[in-house]
């Protein structure tokens, strides 16, 4: 009986682990078709964002997470946010690992700010924009990172407690 508890535990945590796609934007009948760069977007798994740079949630290039956000209050952030942010705000700490230099988009569905740092530097955009219409992406942000390593992800001054986020390589 008790193997039988634990696995049912176990699927149940499973199915937590994997999010439902988003349902298609208001004034859309569909999510409509992605570019590659945005490829793993309607593959949303739950994640809890870290609270700083000892144990940021991790991010997998190219899969997108729905993060559960933590007051900033509680944030360590790995550098100075780039925007004054409301101690009221919502915010998180996320780890990326890339294996070459490249430009590297950083993609979310909500109204945050969102940094990329190396080390305790933070980084200076190359380009930014909006998503694909339909898709759900509010916004992309693209950094260019010079070198093979972990980078941190630092979202701050979301007013909202859950952020859908995907970083993915879209060129040299």
């Amino acid at each position: 009986m008790a193997t039988t508890g634990m696995i049912l535990a176990q699927m149940l945590a499973l199915q937590l682990a994997q999010v439902s796609p988003p349902p298609a934007p208001e004034g859309c009948a569909a999510t409509s078709p992605l570019t590659s760069e945005y490829e793993g977007w309607y593959a949303m798994q739950g994640v809890s964002a870290g609270t700083g740079i000892a144990a940021p949630a991790t991010l997998a290039l190219g899969r997108s997470v729905r993060a559960t956000l933590v007051p900033v209050a509680r944030v360590t952030f790995p550098a100075a946010v780039a925007r004054s942010v409301d101690a009221g705000g919502m915010g998180g700490v996320f780890a990326v690992d890339v294996d070459k230099p490249g430009v590297y988009r950083l993609a979310e569905d909500s109204i945050a700010w969102i940094d990329m740092v190396a080390g305790d530097k933070l980084l200076t955009a190359v380009a930014h924009g909006h998503g694909p219409e339909c898709s759900g992406i509010r916004k992309y942000v693209d950094f260019r990172l010079t070198a093979p390593g972990r980078y941190l992800v630092q979202v701050a001054g979301s007013k909202v407690a859950g952020i859908a986020l995907m970083v993915s390589r879209v060129g040299d």
